[in-house]
C-alpha cells in the first residue's frame, strides 16, 4: 500500500511512503521510506495538526 502522510504534524500530507505491515494489537502501521533503511512504526490515524505521520490517503496495488 502507498500512503500519503503528514510527516511533521502540520495537518498537510507532505511525504509518500510504502506501507509494509500492520500490528492489530498496537494499531500501528509499518513503513519503509527513502530517508533511511529502517522499518518505522507509527500509530494508524488520520492526518491532524497534533501528531506527525497521520495518513492522508492510501492507494492499494495488487501485483498479479
Amino acid at each position: 500500500v502507498h500512503f500519503g502522510v503528514d510527516s511533521d504534524g502540520d495537518g498537510a500530507t507532505d511525504h509518500s511512503v510504502i506501507g509494509i505491515g500492520y500490528d492489530l494489537v498496537t494499531r500501528q502501521y509499518a513503513i519503509y521510506d527513502t530517508w533511511d533503511t529502517t522499518v518505522h512504526w507509527y500509530e494508524f490515524q488520520a492526518v491532524n495538526t497534533m501528531d506527525p505521520w497521520g495518513i492522508g490517503r492510501a492507494t492499494f496495488v495488487e501485483v498479479a
